[in-house]
């Protein structure tokens, strides 16, 4: 319903989500200004959305809970729309609740069951663009249940000429961080300018690295027509999961390989290649060399038959033995030495002979050998 002027700006029936059944109702001031601005605004309190709220703490408080009820300018249901100015997009949180972005469409921080703490850095796009690229939002999850909403804000798209773009002091561009306080309500947070420290700002500072309980968040650069988050979430109460899980891995991989392996190995390959090689290639070559040369040698030869005849007896001068009383039986005698003597020359040469013979014997069977 639209009415005049002086019968207020405009109402709306609290609704409870855009899929609600049931009857609602609008009515507006029928002036240019507010019937443009104040239509999102009451068409958002019929689709579930409360008022945008923002913390209203000074530099030396911040955290305060203190909180201005439109206070945040960065959307319609705050004072993103208000005057002449156009309305800017709805947030993160009230655009999830919408249903215009899905929970797959936001990636989420959060801890794991089996994790003490997470890191994870993300390159936001402008929510308001009107490519509507993704990702436009970030929630966090904290250990206890807080939820915190991140987005960027560039005053492009429908964006453009909104109502926080004239106020660039206190809600500059830049990454928006909103903490939700029920189903319906969310506040945006304040922080301390990068520009003036007696300045307060809606914006995260580049750079400066921003602690909320168990809660890191850092705008790490904005550039290019996106914001890099870096955010950490962490639980000092939890006990880290990576001490048992390292210990079973090494411990049963060692002892089985190393063991088993070298004994086989060493043992067998020795033993055979030693003992065989050096026993049959010393003994039979010393053996039949050495027995075969003494034994002929030592046996035909004999001095017997020469030491036998004594001292010889003596002689005439002529050689010949000469007997008293008897000279005929000289050239016997004389005649039987020489034969004596010439058999014992003969022999010792067939001796010698015996013997050569033998040495040749052995000398050609070794050969053959």
């Amino acid at each position: 319903m639209v009415v005049p002027d002086d019968c207020g700006v405009g109402n709306a029936r609290y609704g409870s989500t855009i899929d609600a059944e049931g009857t609602f109702g609008i009515y507006i001031s029928a002036g240019r200004s507010w019937l443009y601005s104040s239509l999102p605004h009451e068409f958002g309190h019929t689709f579930g959305l409360a008022h945008a709220h923002s913390q209203d703490c000074p530099v030396t408080d911040l955290g305060c809970d203190r909180i201005s009820d439109y206070g945040n300018r960065y959307t319609p249901m705050g004072y993103g729309s208000s005057g002449n100015s156009a309305f800017s997009s709805f947030n993160a949180f009230e655009l999830n609740r919408l249903g215009f972005l899905a929970d797959d469409e936001i990636p989420t921080v959060e801890l794991a069951d089996d994790q003490a703490t997470v890191t994870e850095t993300i390159e936001l796009r402008p929510i308001g663009g009107e490519d509507f690229a993704n990702p436009r939002g970030l929630r966090v999850v904290a250990p206890d249940g807080r939820v915190l909403w991140l987005e960027y804000r560039d005053g492009s798209g429908i964006d453009a000429g909104a109502q926080y773009t004239n106020f660039p002091e206190m809600f500059p561009a830049g990454v928006v961080v909103t903490e939700q306080t029920s189903e319906s309500d969310a506040v945006a947070l304040n922080f301390v300018s990068s520009d003036d420290p007696e300045q307060i700002q809606f914006a995260m500072p580049v750079g400066a690295p921003w602690h909320s309980g168990d809660i890191t968040a850092e705008v790490v650069t904005v550039a290019g027509g996106t914001a890099t988050v870096r955010i950490t979430v962490a639980d000092p109460d939890r006990e880290p999961t990576q001490a048992p899980s390292s210990a079973p891995t090494q411990v049963p991989s060692d002892a089985p390989t190393q063991a088993p392996s070298s004994a086989p190995t060493q043992v067998p390959s020795s033993a055979p290649t030693q003992v065989p090689t050096s026993a049959p290639t010393q003994v039979p070559t010393s053996a039949p060399t050495q027995v075969p040369t003494s034994a002929p040698s030592e046996g035909p030869s004999s001095s017997a038959p020469t030491s036998e005849p004594g001292t010889p007896e003596p002689t005439d001068g002529s050689g010949s033995s000469t007997t008293p009383g008897d000279n005929s039986s000289g050239a016997d005698h004389g005649s039987s030495t020489g034969g004596s003597l010439a058999d014992t020359g003969a022999g010792s040469i067939a001796v010698l002979i015996a013997g050569l013979g033998a040495l040749a014997g052995a000398a050609l069977t070794l050969r053959r050998r």
